[in-house]
C-alpha cells in the first residue's frame, strides 16, 4: 500500500503495455557486442580506456526486452539528441554514403537565357510557396543564389553578390546583372511582406512562418538602389544577344518584379482610397504565364541542404514546390485583393465598414495573410492611431454609438471636453465617456480587427470576445445610472409597464453583444462544426438569439422615438427657451431607419432559422438523418460542449439542457404542423430576405438613389487591368441572392416532404442529402439546406 501512496513506478508503468513472457530472466540476451572471451585490445594515446563488455552484458541481461531504463543524469535533451544522431531524419549532419556536406553546384557558372527563365520562375513558386505559410528554410532559402547573395550578412547592396571575391567573380550580365537583380527585388519584397505581417495580429504557422534563421531580407537596402538595379539589368536586356522570345520573357520578368516592389511599397504609405498600384501587375503575370514554357528549371541550384547552415531547431524539412500555374493565380488573387482594399477605406460609417470587412474576408479563398494584414494596418495606424487614417478611436467609438442609440444627445458633444468646471454636468459627463471610452474602444476596433484572422481563428476569438463584452455591459450600466443624474432622464412605461430607463452605452453594448453570438453559431456552421443531428437545435438557438436581438431592437427604438416626440414637442412650443434643429429630426429618422434595416435582416434571419429547424427536426424524427453512435458522450455533454461560448455569459440568460431539448425537438407538435410551421416560416424568410436585397448593402446608397446609380456606373465602366475585380457591393449582393435560392431550395424540400406525408403517412423510402458548406449542393455556407429525393 505504501508504494501506492507514494506515486506508479515509472518501470511499471512502461512495462505493463508488454506481453507476459515466461522465464524472461533465465533466457540468455542477444548482442551485439563481442563474447566475454574475446581478447580486446584497445590502444589509444593519454587516454586510459576500460573494457566494459562484461559488466554492460551483466546488467542489460537482467532487462526484459523493451523495459525502460531511467537514469536522473541522462535527461529528456540528451535522450532526443541521442535519438538525433546519424538519423537522417532528424540529423541534418547526416551523409548518406558518397554524399558531400555542401552542394557541388557552381553559382557562377555561365547560365543559358532560358536557364535563367527557368530559375526566375522556380523562384516565384517557393516565394508564394512561403506566402501560403511553409517556411523559408523550405521555399525561398533552398536557392543557392539567394543564400550567396544574403550570407555572410550584406552590408550594402554592393556586397549582396553570388561571390564575395573579387577575382572570382563571373563576368556573364546574364547571372551578374539579370538574375541578381531579380534575387534581390525578391528578397526585398518578402521584406515588405514579412515587416507587414508580424506587424499585425497572425497565427505563427497556421497562417504564417515568420522565422528567418539567422538571415536578413535586406532591410537597409532603399527601393531607389533596387529600382535602379533593375532598370540597369533591363537596359541589358534590350540589347543581349539573346533571342526575341527570351528577351522579352525576362523583360516580363524583371518588369514585374518592379511593379510588385512598388505596390508593396505604396502599401507602407498614406492611406489612399483610390489605390490601384497592384493593377498594373496582373498584364505582366499574364504575359510569363505565356512564356513559362521557354524556361528551363535548374533543379542544382536548390537544395535542402542549406538548412544545415541556417539557425534552426527544428530537424531537416523537405523542399515546398508548387506550380507555376498555382503561383501566378496566387499573386494575381493578391493584386486584385490589394486593390479591393481600397473599397474598405472608401466606406463612411462603422455599419458600412462592417458590412465591408465581413464580406471581402468571406471570400473564397479568403484573402491572404499579407491582404489581411494589410486591412488591419489601415483598420489602425499604429502611429497615428487613427481608424481609417480618418478619425481617432473615440471619435469612432461615438459615431457608432450616435448611429444607433444617441443620434443626437448631450452626452456626446465633443464641447463637452473643453468644460473645465468640475461642478458642471457637461464635465461629469465628459469624464464618464471617456472612462467609458478606455473600456470599450479598443474592444469595438477589435471586433474589426478580429474579422482579419483567418476563419477558424475568427471564430474562436470572438467565443473570447464576449465574455470581456459581458463584462463590459456591466461597466457600462454603472455608467448609464451615473449618467441618468446628468441627463436628468425621466423613466418612461415600457413592456413590463414598469418605470424603466434607456440605458444607451449598455443597450449599444449589447447590440454588439448579440450580433457576436449570431456569428459564433452561423460560423459553425460555415466550419463544418456541427454534426448533422446536431443542425437541427443549433437552429433553434440561433432562432432563440435573433429574437432576444429584436427585442433588444425593439426596446431601443421605443426610447428614441420617445425623444424623438419630445424634441418636435419641444419645437412646437412657442414658450421653450431653447428650440432643436431641424436637423435633429433628420438624425433621429436616420437612426430609426438604420435600427430598421438591422431589424428586417433579424427577422430574415430568425424566420430562415425556424424553418431549417423545423425541417431537419422532422427528417431526425423518422431517422432519416443517420445519428452515430457515441458510446463515450450524451446529449446533455454534447449540448454542454456546443453551448460553452454563451453558458457563463450573464445576459442573456443561459437556456437550460431541459429547456432546449424540449424546445428544440417539437414534441408537442406532430409531423403536419412540424412541417406547416417550416412553410410557413421560410415564406416569410423569403419575402424578409427580398427586403435585405432591395435595402441595399449600405444604408447612404439605399437613401441617395443618384450615389447607388454612379456606384453601378462605375461598377460597369472598369478599365481592362480592373475586370478581373469584383466590387464589395456586387459580393454582399450575391451572397443574399444565394440566401434566397437557400429558400427557395428549402420550399422544394418540404413540399417534397408534404406529398410524402400526405400519400404515405411516413418518410419511408426517402434519401436525404445534408450538403458540406462548399459543396455543389450548398447554396450559402450558413445555411444547411437537405436534399429530400425519392428513391
Amino acid at each position: 500500500m505504501s508504494q501506492l501512496n507514494d506515486g506508479p513506478n515509472p518501470l511499471a508503468l512502461a512495462d505493463s503495455h508488454l506481453p507476459s513472457r515466461p522465464n524472461a530472466d533465465s533466457r540468455p540476451p542477444t548482442s551485439i557486442l563481442p563474447r566475454s572471451d574475446t581478447k580486446i585490445n584497445i590502444t589509444s594515446h593519454q587516454i586510459s580506456a576500460i573494457d566494459i563488455t562484461e559488466s554492460f552484458t551483466a546488467a542489460s541481461s537482467a532487462l526484459n526486452t523493451g523495459q525502460l531504463v531511467k537514469d536522473e543524469y541522462f535527461t529528456l535533451f540528451e535522450a532526443v539528441g541521442a535519438l538525433e544522431i546519424m538519423d537522417s531524419k532528424m540529423d541534418s549532419g547526416h551523409l548518406a554514403p558518397g554524399e558531400t556536406l555542401e552542394d557541388e553546384y557552381n553559382v557562377l557558372r555561365n547560365l543559358l537565357p532560358e536557364e535563367v527563365i527557368g530559375i526566375m520562375d522556380q523562384i516565384l513558386c517557393h516565394e508564394v510557396a512561403w506566402h501560403i505559410g511553409h517556411p523559408l528554410s523550405q521555399t525561398l532559402f533552398t536557392c543557392l543564389y539567394v543564400e550567396r547573395l544574403l550570407w555572410p550578412e550584406p552590408k550594402t547592396l554592393e556586397e549582396a553578390q553570388f561571390s564575395r571575391d573579387l577575382n572570382s567573380r563571373s563576368d556573364n550580365p546574364l547571372l551578374n546583372r539579370v538574375l541578381r537583380s531579380y534575387c534581390i527585388a525578391t528578397i526585398k519584397a518578402c521584406h515588405f511582406v514579412h515587416c507587414m505581417v508580424t506587424g499585425e495580429s497572425y497565427y505563427e504557422e497556421e497562417d504564417f512562418t515568420s522565422q528567418l534563421y539567422h538571415r536578413e531580407l535586406l532591410p537597409k537596402v532603399s527601393i531607389a538602389e533596387i529600382q535602379t538595379l533593375l532598370d540597369e539589368a533591363l537596359s541589358y536586356n534590350d540589347t543581349a544577344s539573346i533571342s526575341p522570345e527570351s528577351k522579352k520573357a525576362i523583360e516580363k520578368r524583371l518588369q514585374f518584379r518592379r511593379s510588385i516592389l512598388d505596390a508593396l511599397e505604396q502599401d507602407t504609405f498614406p492611406l489612399n482610397a483610390g489605390r490601384t498600384p497592384s493593377l498594373s501587375c496582373i498584364p505582366l503575370l499574364q504575359d510569363i504565364k505565356a512564356s513559362s514554357q521557354l524556361g528551363k528549371p535548374v533543379n542544382e541550384a536548390f537544395s535542402t541542404k542549406i538548412q544545415r547552415t541556417l539557425a534552426s531547431s527544428v530537424p531537416p524539412r523537405p523542399m515546398v514546390t508548387i506550380k507555376l500555374s498555382d503561383a501566378l493565380a496566387h499573386f494575381e488573387t493578391l493584386c486584385n485583393d490589394a486593390t479591393d482594399v481600397g473599397q474598405i477605406l472608401a466606406t463612411k460609417t462603422s455599419e458600412e465598414l462592417s458590412t465591408a470587412i465581413w464580406v471581402f474576408m468571406s471570400r473564397i479563398p479568403q484573402p491572404s495573410v499579407y491582404i489581411r494584414a494589410l486591412v488591419q494596418s489601415f483598420l489602425l495606424d499604429r502611429e497615428t492611431q487613427r481608424v481609417l487614417g480618418k478619425t481617432t478611436t473615440k471619435q469612432f467609438l461615438f459615431s457608432s454609438i450616435a448611429a444607433i442609440v444617441l443620434p443626437k444627445s448631450p452626452i456626446l458633444e465633443a464641447a463637452n471636453d473643453m468644460v473645465e468646471s468640475a461642478t458642471s454636468p457637461r464635465f461629469q459627463m465628459a469624464r464618464l465617456l471617456a472612462e467609458f471610452d478606455g473600456k470599450a474602444g479598443q474592444q469595438y476596433i477589435n471586433i474589426f480587427r478580429n474579422a482579419c484572422l483567418n476563419r477558424c481563428r475568427t471564430r474562436r476569438t470572438l467565443c473570447h470576445l464576449v465574455l470581456d463584452w459581458d463584462t463590459l455591459q456591466a461597466d457600462a450600466e454603472d455608467i448609464d445610472g451615473t449618467l441618468q443624474t446628468y441627463t436628468k432622464e425621466k423613466p418612461a412605461l415600457y413592456a413590463s409597464h414598469q418605470p424603466t430607463y434607456s440605458y444607451p452605452l449598455s443597450s449599444w453594448v449589447y447590440h454588439h453583444k448579440l450580433n457576436h453570438l449570431r456569428q459564433i453559431i452561423q460560423m459553425g456552421f460555415e466550419l463544418s462544426i456541427y454534426a448533422p443531428d446536431e443542425i437541427s437545435g443549433m437552429y433553434w438557438f440561433l432562432s432563440y438569439i435573433c429574437a432576444t436581438h429584436i427585442s433588444h431592437i425593439d426596446r431601443i427604438s421605443f426610447f428614441l422615438e420617445r425623444d424623438m416626440l419630445a424634441q418636435e414637442a419641444l419645437s412646437q412650443n412657442s414658450d421653450a427657451p431653447e428650440k432643436p434643429d431641424v436637423k435633429d429630426q433628420a438624425d433621429y429618422q436616420k437612426t430609426l431607419k438604420s435600427l430598421f434595416r438591422i431589424y428586417t435582416h433579424l427577422k430574415a434571419t430568425d424566420a430562415f432559422s425556424k424553418a431549417l429547424h423545423a425541417l431537419h427536426t422532422l427528417l431526425l424524427r423518422h431517422k432519416t438523418i443517420e445519428v452515430p453512435q457515441r458510446p463515450y458522450s450524451s446529449d446533455k455533454l454534447r449540448y454542454e460542449l456546443r453551448m460553452k461560448p454563451f453558458l457563463s455569459l450573464n445576459v442573456p440568460e443561459p437556456v437550460t439542457f431541459e429547456s432546449f431539448r424540449e424546445e428544440s425537438s417539437c414534441t408537442a407538435l406532430s409531423d403536419e404542423e412540424v412541417l406547416e410551421e417550416a412553410r410557413m416560416r421560410i415564406g416569410d424568410a423569403k419575402k424578409f430576405w427580398e427586403e435585405v436585397l432591395k435595402a441595399g448593402w449600405s444604408a447612404e446608397l439605399a437613401e441617395n438613389p443618384e450615389l447607388n446609380r454612379s456606384s453601378k456606373e462605375g461598377k460597369t465602366g472598369k478599365t481592362e487591368m480592373q475586370k478581373g475585380s469584383t466590387t464589395i457591393e456586387g459580393e454582399w449582393s450575391e451572397g443574399v441572392k444565394n440566401v434566397i435560392r437557400a429558400c427557395i431550395a428549402t420550399s422544394i424540400s418540404i413540399v417534397t416532404l408534404k406529398k410524402r406525408l400526405d400519400e404515405t403517412g411516413g418518410l419511408k423510402g426517402m434519401k436525404v442529402m445534408v450538403p458540406v458548406p462548399g459543396e455543389k449542393g450548398c447554396w450559402h455556407e450558413w445555411w444547411i439546406v437537405p436534399r429530400v429525393l425519392t428513391v
